[in-house]
């Protein structure tokens, strides 16, 4: 993609319609066009900025940190920010110090860092984005998706601890996603980048993280049991996601004990790389026996247990949860099953799990007939 220059975007934020979305790709100006560049986001008010690495490499050290500056100082009305790194050693051309002006970006809600590397070389930068979301009055969503962890040598165990301490302090915070690249698998090591305190630290603390996922993080049964003892606790969290990590049957067990009970949790992903078995197929099955909530559940599962697997989420999806309602009444359940008529087998589950629900549905089903015909009649006595 051929880069724009700096001098013809800020035509375009200072024309008669300014974009509110922005996307640099290089940089080869001036410093006095960025300069009149950052004048151009303030006035525009530009709510969104995308850019890559490659935008941050063509820059001296002083530029970066002026434009980091502007983004939490000057541009009042910006919102969302993505860097993706062009390379993932990218990562060490932004001052750490760069980030900590983000602090000040009031209206900021979303950020995202993708494709960066994660090593002891770039500790500082984590603990300056750390830094810069603690107590942050109103960003919503944190995103590290493909972030690659591979010098393990150098790598200080839980060196992602300080962002997710970070996180539990935000009281606007809804989403975090923390997702590696699984490159404990090329290197043969392995080092925990959360420790479970960090962990528990955040769902205990946050009122308001309804998302996350950490994925590639090399968590432990021990994280899984921490998490076990929070999730009754828990009633912002609708979306979990813990995918690829040393899971083992103790802490899958103890996962699908703790869901049987919840009633926040809409989705539920627990990937890994080996098969659940037998053993975690009918644990998962008795969970959904007593869970009416989770409506998406992703296991590694083989295709007649994720069958059996779908149908009760497709119940819950449908309205299952009514059982847990002591004053349901009757035409409840016969409009659940007149919504999800055209999928048997989730209204022959349901009317084996309602008694009585059988007479009522053919009544209703009856009732609408007789009412149909009554109206045809009259339609007919009206021509003649």
């Amino acid at each position: 993609m051929a880069v724009m220059k700096l001098k013809k975007i800020r035509q375009q934020l200072e024309g008669a319609n300014p974009p509110k979305e922005v996307r640099l790709r290089g940089f080869s100006d001036t410093d006095d066009e960025m300069d009149a560049f950052i004048a151009g986001l303030q006035t525009a008010g530009v709510r969104s900025i995308f850019f890559s690495t490659d935008f941050l490499n063509q820059m001296d050290e002083e530029n970066v940190l002026k434009f980091f500056q502007a983004l939490g100082d000057q541009v009042t009305t910006l919102e969302e920010l993505q860097i993706q790194s062009s390379s993932r050693f990218h990562i060490e051309i932004i001052p750490p110090e760069a980030l900590l002006p983000l602090r000040h970006a009031q209206n900021l809600k979303r950020v995202e860092f993708q494709d960066m590397q994660v090593t002891a070389s770039s500790k500082a930068f984590i603990h300056a984005l750390a830094k810069s979301m603690e107590n942050h009055p109103s960003v919503e969503t944190i995103l590290l998706p493909n972030f690659f962890a591979n010098d393990f040598t150098n790598t200080d165990p839980y060196v992602l601890d300080v962002l997710l301490t970070a996180c539990a302090t935000m009281p606007t915070l809804q989403t975090v996603e923390l997702t590696g690249c699984g490159s404990h698998a090329l290197s043969g090591q392995a080092v925990q980048l959360v420790s479970t305190r960090a962990l528990t630290e955040l769902l205990s603390l946050s009122r308001t993280l309804t998302r996350l996922q950490l994925s590639f993080l090399e968590l432990e049964d021990d994280h899984f049991e921490a998490l076990v003892t929070l999730l009754p606790r828990n009633t912002t969290l609708t979306s979990l996601a813990l995918d690829y990590h040393n899971l083992g049957s103790r802490g899958f067990k103890s996962m699908m004990l703790a869901m049987e009970d919840n009633t926040a949790i809409k989705s539920l992903s627990l990937r890994s790389l080996r098969d659940i078995g037998l053993d975690g197929f009918a644990q998962v099955m008795l969970m959904l026996q007593y869970n009416y909530t989770v409506e998406t559940l992703s296991v590694t599962a083989s295709p007649s247990q994720q069958a059996e697997i779908d149908l009760y989420l497709r119940m819950n999806s449908a309205g299952r949860g009514l059982l847990r309602n002591p004053t349901a009444t009757m035409n409840e359940w016969v409009e659940i099953l007149a919504r999800h008529s055209d999928d048997l087998d989730v209204v022959r589950h349901l009317l084996q799990e309602v008694p009585g629900l059988c007479n009522a549905a053919a009544f209703a089903a009856s009732e609408r007939r007789r009412r149909s015909s009554i109206a045809g009649g009259s339609g007919m006595r009206r021509q003649q």
